[in-house]
């Protein structure tokens, strides 16, 4: 009889478990959907906006800084549940400590890929630099396969290759206004969360340079690495409560951008590279408009990482190529050119590709795991973590997490 019900028991945990990931890939879905229309309206939003006030370091310093409401509404929803009827979420897995840290070295990275992003923006064409940066994906794969423990299947290289072909048909060939147009440089994030710098540059005035093109490079790879390692250092199958913890992780890092960024912000202005100007009342409106919807981005995108994978929220993210084409039809009539619609196609093809891809393995693993998991009456909590491993989690288990396991 106990029998019977420990072996019940323990179907019951292995059925939610897989319930839950695929509650998971749900909201992460949606995550895409929010984080993709976000900066469609970004997009649409800054193609008016005249360079009268070209202050990149200053812009990504308020962008970045106004994260720290993120760490405010931790604080509401962790100590004052009763404001919120909700009820009182569980502490961390992780410390203060541990917290602070990490946040800390996120919070350089990012300095680190936006600024060297800036700088190579007057050294580089506006297509190639957008579709080497938009190919952050491939590097977001790369990285993910040996950190994370990222399956390598035939269907996911298709998909990859398929939508970063999309991508550099969008990029290199775009529609006929394009061809004459002001090029707008309106990346408040731009598919990876890089701050606006609301630069217009024309391409008659842009200058290619192996410099340009190796600060591009290097900052894609800075910022998939980002992507991954959040994942890697910030997520944890033992953790309860992942969605306001990944509030709390953004809410830090605007702290330390805040501290860690003004001493050079002061640099910039005293030395020349950036004079600081008192913007008018409209640009500084702006920018705090910047500010609210990159952080809206941001903290979706993140949450996307913790509960699916960067791989995944990475192809989606690239949705917004698409989007922002068909946008750009329905407000400005731009006629897009037919390999740009190809383009859009590759993308949408790859991205539905890799869910496939993604439903199909992570079905396959759990059933495999249910079988596993009932031919023994003893050791099922050492499957578990075996189960973790198949659904992409293996990198985020550390010797600490496997321990209890082993020794229950």
């Amino acid at each position: 009889m106990n029998t019977q019900e420990e072996l019940t028991d323990e179907k019951t945990k292995c059925k939610t478990r897989c319930i839950s990931v695929k509650g998971r890939l749900i909201i992460s879905f949606f995550c895409i959907v929010g984080d993709v229309l976000s900066w469609t309206i970004r997009a649409e939003f800054f193609q008016g906006i005249e360079g009268i006030y070209n202050k990149p370091i200053f812009i990504s310093y308020v962008v970045h800084s106004c994260y720290v409401f993120f760490f405010f509404a931790w604080l509401v929803l962790r100590y004052f549940p009763l404001i919120l009827k909700s009820r009182r979420i569980k502490p961390s897995i992780y410390s203060w400590k541990y917290y602070l840290l990490i946040s800390c070295i996120f919070t350089i990275i990012i300095f680190a890929f936006n600024y060297t992003w800036y700088l190579s923006l007057p050294l580089t064409e506006v297509a190639a630099n957008t579709a080497i940066y938009e190919a952050a994906t491939a590097f977001v794969f790369i990285f993910s396969v040996p950190i994370l423990g990222e399956r390598v299947t035939l269907v996911k290289i298709l998909s990859l290759i398929v939508s970063i072909i999309g991508v550099c048909l969008i990029s290199l060939f775009p529609g006929q206004s394009n061809a004459n147009r002001t090029v707008i440089i309106h990346n408040l994030s731009n598919l990876t969360n890089r701050s606006s710098n609301m630069t217009v540059l024309t391409e008659a005035t842009i200058n290619n340079s192996t410099l340009g093109y190796s600060l591009v490079i290097f900052s894609t790879v800075l910022y998939s690495l980002y992507e991954v390692l959040y994942k890697r250092l910030s997520s944890s199958p033992r953790d309860t409560s992942p969605i306001h913890n990944t509030i709390r992780m953004l809410g830090l890092i605007g702290i330390w951008y805040m501290i860690l960024v003004a001493p050079f912000l002061l640099i910039a202005h005293f030395t020349g590279l950036e004079k600081f100007e008192i913007p008018s009342l409209n640009v500084a409106l702006l920018i705090l408009l910047n500010s609210a919807l990159d952080g809206f981005s941001n903290i979706l995108i993140l949450i996307g990482i913790v509960l699916s994978s960067p791989l995944f929220i990475s192809m989606g993210a690239l949705l917004a190529l698409p989007t922002s084409m068909l946008a750009d039809y329905i407000f400005h009539k731009i006629v897009m050119s037919n390999l740009s619609i190809l383009g859009a196609v590759c993308i949408l093809v790859g991205f539905i590709g890799f869910i496939i891809s993604t439903v199909l393995h992570d079905h396959t693993d759990n059933n495999r795991e249910s079988s596993r998991c009932f031919s023994l009456k003893k050791g099922w909590t050492i499957k578990n973590y075996f189960f973790l491993y198949s659904v992409g989690w293996y990198s985020t288990v550390n010797s600490e997490d496997v321990k209890p396991l082993l020794n229950r």
